[in-house]
């Protein structure tokens, strides 16, 4: 009878060690979700921070694009001198440098963003 019940002690301690070794694993899964959520939370505020961005971009494009609609406009509607002309091209030259500076600031921001998002990810 001794012998049964050293048997079944034996076992006993078997499946506690069992279910030490799952409570690890449930413990590591859970590190491993934590670390996950906060990787996810970190990837939404660069994402909520790029619409922002592309927010603002989109402003000033759309500023630029009726200034230049309006500049236009005053073209087609009124004769101008050489000089006028002149100077309607410098003020269009300037907004397109300006727009297209923007553009390659926002490539720029763009490509570092998704730098980072790869860093979160763990991609090399």
């Amino acid at each position: 009878m001794e012998g049964r019940f050293g048997l079944m002690e034996g076992r006993f301690d078997s499946l506690e060690g069992r279910f030490d070794s799952m409570e690890g694993r449930f413990d590591s899964l859970e590190k491993s979700h934590k670390a996950m959520e906060k990787s996810h939370k970190a990837m939404e505020s660069a994402q909520r921070t790029m619409s922002e961005r592309l927010d603002s971009f989109e402003r000033v494009q759309d500023k630029t694009l009726s200034k230049i609609a309006e500049m236009d406009s005053y073209l087609r509607d009124k004769t101008a001198t050489k000089d006028e002309l002149r100077e309607a091209k410098s003020e269009i030259m300037n907004h397109i440098d300006g727009f297209a500076g923007n553009q390659r600031k926002f490539d720029a921001e763009l490509a570092a963003a998704n730098s980072r998002m790869d860093r979160f990810e763990g991609r090399p």
